[in-house]
């Protein structure tokens, strides 16, 4: 396997390895979801839970469209994240 894939892969479970993040991508599988219903749901702060939506874009993991002022948030690759983190949920008993 080259460098290159294992580098893309490691990124993409970096960005996942956090508590916040993994909820997030488990709220945006349901439905999308605009960044103040999401701010709601998880009980971050605003600015902290831009961190965690751009660090989740930016492995490709969610897109967004703009609805107004406004920025919506989707998964992108929904049926790929959603069979890893049901293996995740099945690797940790959950």
């Amino acid at each position: 396997m080259t460098g290159i894939k294992l580098n893309k892969k490691t990124g993409l479970l970096k960005a996942m390895a956090h508590p916040v993040r993994l909820n997030i991508l488990e709220i945006l599988l349901k439905r999308p979801c605009c960044a103040h219903a999401a701010n709601k749901t998880v009980s971050i702060s605003q600015p902290n839970l831009s961190q965690h939506l751009r660090a989740l874009r930016r492995a490709g993991l969610v897109r967004f469209e703009k609805r107004g002022a406004r920025r919506c948030y989707f998964v992108s690759r929904k049926s790929e994240i959603a069979r890893l983190l049901r293996t995740l949920n099945a690797l940790s008993g959950s």
